[in-house]
């Protein structure tokens, strides 16, 4: 599967957030506020085609979970071999990411510089096509238009995203880049690519009001500090570029 801004987000999960648990199951509001600004959403990953190491992610969860300036990402994939966690305060403009791969733990304190290229990484949409498709979709109970997006570098490669205009965090966090191109939140993604079709999509919307303690930027017992430039050096050096 040939690199695109999709795949970057996803080497991003699996390889840089880092979380220390299970993810929580979701619990939904009665009520669903008609723009949502404070709140967490879960989404799913299914794998269709005969790629067995792309079969290895399927079924792998994600989780993002956003208030004021503050935001989550966190991802358990194949069964919890790789998890990750990313925690930023927008405020204050600094972060913490924790990954644990098959019983590697690391931590990394990202400073402002830091997030910044991560944001640039993950949605990385200088070069790709927009374009609108017609008609829309319900994910996890809320309206979304849906765009279609193709990268001249990866030919090969069709991205569908269920973008929604209803839920608008005050600060996106690791996704704010994407939502500013895709002038909203996506709550699903298509991709095919190579006989392949991976789909993301959020499975429930969490509405429950979240606090500060939600965000705390703590490293956990049993994991080891570390920097971005030593956890490349150690995978080779290919992560994250």
């Amino acid at each position: 599967m040939k690199k695109s801004f999709l795949s970057t987000l996803l080497f991003l999960l699996i390889s840089v957030l880092g979380y220390s648990q299970l993810l929580p199951s979701a619990s939904t509001s009665p009520s669903k506020p008609s723009v949502l600004k404070n709140g967490t959403i879960y989404y799913v990953m299914s794998v269709e085609g005969d790629d067995p190491q792309a079969k290895m992610l399927n079924n792998s969860t994600f989780e993002y979970a956003f208030s004021g300036k503050d935001s989550k990402l966190a991802g358990l994939v194949m069964g919890g071999l790789f998890t990750g966690n990313m925690i930023v305060d927008g405020a204050a403009n600094n972060g913490l990411a924790l990954m644990s791969v098959m019983g590697q733990r690391k931590a990394i304190k990202m400073t402002a510089a830091d997030i910044s290229k991560a944001k640039s990484s993950a949605s990385n949409m200088n070069d790709v096509k927009i374009t609108p498709i017609s008609g829309t979709q319900k994910v996890a109970g809320y309206t979304c238009k849906k765009v279609m997006i193709t990268d001249p570098k990866n030919p090969n490669t069709q991205t569908v995203v269920y973008v929604c205009n209803n839920i608008v965090p005050e600060s996106g966090g690791m996704v704010d880049e994407m939502m500013k191109k895709l002038n909203g939140f996506p709550l699903g993604f298509e991709i095919k690519t190579n006989g392949s079709k991976v789909k993301i999509m959020a499975s429930e919307v969490s509405t429950k009001l979240l606090k500060k303690a939600d965000f705390k930027q703590v490293i956990p017992e049993g994991y080891e500090e570390t920097t971005m430039e030593k956890l490349r050096e150690q995978f080779g050096g290919t992560l994250g570029e």
